[in-house]
């Protein structure tokens, strides 16, 4: 069982490592053809942090040959969806660099299932919209650099 300073370890591996965001994804069986997926990401050279995360915390674990720089095997793991809400709110107190990110991945994720759209395959335009909107904040985030602010 995961105690507080796994959660703050975990937030600063993704601070510093990983991926927050809401992706647009190719749904065949929505009307529009897409979703918005929230998804959390790191990869690494080194194994250790990664496997832990995955240990820890469960979600996606990956490796693959890096075929450009270097050469080496990276490891990967991930989380979506609600089970990505869950961890997000439980480390949302320990991110620095990323914090404004995992504000808004947490609000996406809460008015997803809060529309009753999780997985639904006729998900409104204007559901759409709206959490693409939410979608391009956080990428926009990931442009800029807020550390100071």
């Amino acid at each position: 069982m995961a105690d507080e300073t796994d959660y703050a370890y975990a937030a600063g591996i993704i601070d510093g490592d990983g991926c927050i965001g809401v992706y647009k994804n190719k749904a065949k069986s929505c009307k529009h053809g897409y979703r918005y997926c929230l998804s959390i990401r790191v990869q690494m050279r080194e194994p250790e942090p990664i496997l832990w995360l995955k240990l820890t915390f469960g979600g996606h674990f990956h490796e693959y040959r890096n075929q450009g720089w270097g050469n080496s095997n990276m490891y990967c793991w991930g989380m979506d969806a609600k089970k990505a809400l869950a961890f997000l709110q439980r480390t949302l107190p320990y991110f620095k660099a990323k914090a404004k990110q995992v504000e808004l991945a947490i609000q996406f994720q809460e008015q997803k299932l809060d529309n009753g759209y999780n997985y639904h395959k006729n998900i409104p335009t204007a559901v759409l919209e709206a959490e693409g909107i939410l979608a391009m904040k956080i990428s926009q985030l990931k442009r800029r650099s807020d550390i100071a602010k």
